[in-house]
């Protein structure tokens, strides 16, 4: 998707038993959601403090209503303050608890409430009337507020990293009873007793932990013979007067990295990865604590992993979202070691067109993770799945022994441990074929380029060969007393002072049987042709055809050709070990075509693009060029693949099911 969001609005209407039971809200709306999941934010709401979601019961003048919220993710609003009532009946207290900390904006967090609101409407009973009104609610509320956010004069980010809790609990009642009486011919209400009360409890915690409770009301008896009211407050703790703050801080753009903390036995070839909840360096819009809409990038300010403090060479590669990034180490990761890896991001705001780094009290915004792991052992050669690709192909069945004798092999990731000198080994290549033909030759390693450069001896025809590099050992004995000594030992006689000598022998250490080893190992096998060339004119022709593109007007050509050799799937599509790049591309030879010459490049390539604005778009001209040389094709029914199964199972076969595709002209048409 371009814009990678998921967004729902719900609503729910409730009207039953004849309006008994209705929506809260206008025209029976009993509630409301919205879910938002995007990268810079997500959230989940139903219902929010100014809008709850609830339920109206109604029998007669009674009516009661059930209301209540809950609120999750990164876009969650301030905390409200209680019923109106209950700052009413307690003389007109500013209850709104959460105003300076509402005033940073929105953030991170949880939050839900609920409430039980109860009217009676007029009641009466013969000459007596009544009323009462009751309720009772709390509100809950868990807030990241960000690390750039403190009390003044308190160090280190408010709360516990910067989420902080905040609570209420109230009740009140609101009652009265009176009688209806005539006076001087007019009937006249008269209270005998009007009762109010409330209560409320409100929290911040913790760091700074602050906590206000508040009981009061009022009383008149007997139309005002007896009157009176009261109130008892307590504070405990302190307040926050909080600064510093922005909307980013309540973002978290690591998600997860890979290895996990406090994995061991990694694999050395592993490429340690960071993926992230928002795309790096891609520009995304949010509403700032100031309430205006600001445009923001991340810009990603190190990956990097160590060794005991020392940085490993490496670079970094992503996916095409910029989302996940990869640390490739040019060599192996150490083995048996603990390493680290250490991530950080941080923001920039645009203004006035230029991007400028974002900060909160003076300090710029960062988010930033730290793991650590321990690599396992590394191999005793190279594994196939570390070749990037090589020459001769591994798994080639036609390689041409007159081709080119340039050979190489190019790690993924390098291991230049293998090829260090050593007093006892020698390293070598050999090409074997089952022992009957042993062709051996030098190889260098070069660090930098992480390749092994050597020339292909000349090879056999129509043999499968073994390509290997091995190590074998420089001095090599069999002799089994190789680490024994002789000791000698003169023993005096008492009579003549003559001695004897005697001869003990005594080992040092233990004999190693030096072994040849095999750093690399993989198959080939050589074509019955010595060069490309040879092959392709020992072809026959079977057929030449015109192949219908657009009726009536346009063909493309075909070729039907049979052989004693067909072509292979390194040769014709690429394979693993060529980098899927196949060894044989075919091309137009124009030089001496009339038809191209003297109408199609002058009529559309010579002046492109034309009148220096007409460029072509049906096409990617980076696949064919162009000019359309590239536009044929060796086609090939039966593909035989010797990079997935064991050479000896593919036998030497003749083909007849080949034919070469001329496309150009259709694309010219096209063009």
């Amino acid at each position: 998707f371009e814009n990678a969001t998921l967004h729902g609005n719900m609503l729910t209407y409730v009207n039953t038993a004849g309006g008994l039971v209705t929506g809260a809200g206008a025209n029976g709306k009993a509630g409301w959601a919205v879910m938002h999941f995007a990268p810079a934010e997500w959230y989940v709401m139903i219902g929010n403090p100014a809008n709850r979601i609830g339920l109206n019961f109604g029998i007669g003048p009674v009516a009661a209503q059930a209301t209540s919220y809950f609120m999750v993710g990164t876009n969650i609003p301030g905390s409200p303050p209680p019923n109106e009532n209950v700052s009413r009946i307690l003389g007109g207290l500013d209850l709104d608890y959460m105003r300076d900390e509402n005033a940073l904006g929105t953030g991170a967090g949880f939050a839900f409430g609920a409430a039980l609101n109860i009217d009676t409407g007029d009641l009466t009973f013969l000459p007596f009337y009544a009323r009462f009104m009751a309720g009772a609610g709390f509100d809950l509320m868990l807030k990241n507020y960000g690390q750039e956010v403190s009390c003044v004069g308190r160090p280190g980010p408010i709360g516990i990293n910067g989420w902080y809790a905040n609570g209420q609990a109230y009740a009140y009642f609101d009652g009265k009873i009176g009688i209806e009486v005539p006076v001087f011919g007019d009937k006249r209400k008269i209270d005998i007793m009007n009762i109010s009360a409330a209560a409320v409890l409100q929290a911040k915690l913790p760091n700074p932990f602050w906590m206000r409770g508040i009981v009061g009301g009022d009383f008149d008896i007997l139309g005002g013979l007896i009157k009176g009211e009261c109130r008892f407050e307590a504070t405990i703790g302190e307040t926050c007067d909080m600064v510093g703050g922005s909307v980013l801080s309540g973002i978290q753009v690591i998600s997860e990295v890979t290895p996990n903390e406090g994995e061991s036995e990694v694999n050395v070839f592993n490429n340690p990865q960071v993926i992230f909840n928002i795309p790096i360096g891609k520009t995304f819009e949010l509403i700032d604590v100031d309430d205006l809409n600001k445009a923001f990038r991340i810009k990603l300010d190190y990956l990097r992993v160590k060794d005991q403090g020392h940085l490993i060479n490496g670079q970094l590669k992503w996916n095409n979202r910029l989302d996940v990034v990869a640390f490739n180490a040019f060599e192996i990761l150490p083995p048996k070691r603990e390493l680290e890896l250490e991530v950080q991001i941080s923001y920039e705001e645009r203004k006035n067109g230029s991007w400028e780094p974002v900060t909160s009290s003076g300090n710029i915004i960062v988010e930033n993770k730290k793991i650590s792991f321990e690599t396992g052992e590394a191999p005793d050669h190279i594994p196939l799945q570390n070749v990037e690709y090589s020459y001769p192909v591994i798994g080639m069945l036609n390689y041409y022994p007159d081709e080119s004798d340039i050979g190489l092999i190019k790690l993924k990731k390098g291991q230049s441990y293998l090829f260090e000198s050593s007093d006892e080994w020698e390293t070598k290549g050999v090409f074997n074929s089952n022992n009957s033909d042993l062709r051996y030759f030098d190889f260098a390693y070069n660090t930098t380029t992480k390749q092994l450069n050597f020339s292909v001896p000349r090879l056999q025809n129509g043999l499968i060969y073994s390509f290997e590099l091995i190590q074998t050992p420089k001095k090599a004995t069999n002799e089994v007393d190789r680490n024994v000594s002789s000791v000698f030992t003169m023993v005096a006689s008492s009579n003549t002072g003559d001695g004897t000598v005697i001869t003990t022998q005594q080992a040092e250490g233990n004999i190693t049987e030096l072994q040849d080893r095999k750093l690399f190992n993989s198959e080939i096998r050589t074509s019955h042709y010595s060069t490309l060339n040879e092959k392709v004119a020992a072809f026959a022709t079977l057929n030449t055809l015109r192949v219908l593109i657009i009726p009536w007007r346009i063909h493309s050509l075909r070729k039907v050709l049979s052989g004693l050799e067909f072509f292979d799937k390194t040769e014709l599509e690429g394979s693993v070990y060529s980098n899927y790049i196949p060894l044989i591309q075919a091309r137009a030879d124009l030089a001496d075509n009339v038809y191209y010459q003297q109408d199609i490049y002058p009529l559309i390539y010579s002046n492109y693009p034309i009148d220096g604005i007409m460029v072509l778009t049906q096409r990617d001209t980076s696949i064919y060029g162009l000019i359309p040389r590239s536009a044929i094709k060796i086609v090939q029914e039966n593909i035989p693949d010797g990079t997935s199964t064991t050479l000896s199972n593919i036998a030497f076969g003749a083909v007849s099911d080949l034919y070469i595709r001329y496309g150009l002209v259709p694309i010219y048409a096209s063009d």
